[in-house]
C-alpha cells in the first residue's frame, strides 16, 4: 500500500553533530509522504494553484540555467539552493 517512495541523503551535521557524517535514509508512506517531502509537494499544489505551472519543472529549469544540474539520460542531479527546512 505505501505508494509514497522518499531517499533522502543528509550530508552535513544534523542536531549538534560534533562531526561531519552523512545518513542515507529510505521510506515509504501509504498516505503521503513525510517531513520535508511533505512540504515540497504542498509547496508544488500551492505553486500550480497561483501559477498554472509545474513547481519542479520550473525548479530544475532554474538550476539549469545556472548550471547547477547535472544530467544523464532521464535524471537530473541539482545542487539545491533552497532549504524549506
Amino acid at each position: 500500500n505505501a505508494i509514497y517512495p522518499e531517499l533522502i541523503w543528509d550530508s552535513m551535521p544534523k542536531s549538534g553533530a560534533s562531526q561531519v557524517h552523512t545518513h542515507l535514509q529510505v521510506s515509504m508512506g501509504e498516505r503521503s509522504y513525510y517531513g520535508v517531502m511533505r512540504r515540497w509537494l504542498e509547496a508544488s499544489n500551492a505553486y500550480f494553484q497561483n501559477t498554472m505551472r509545474d513547481f519542479l519543472e520550473d525548479f530544475v529549469l532554474i538550476h539549469r540555467a545556472l548550471g547547477l544540474t547535472y544530467e544523464h539520460n532521464n535524471v537530473v542531479v541539482i545542487v539545491n539552493l533552497v532549504s524549506l527546512y
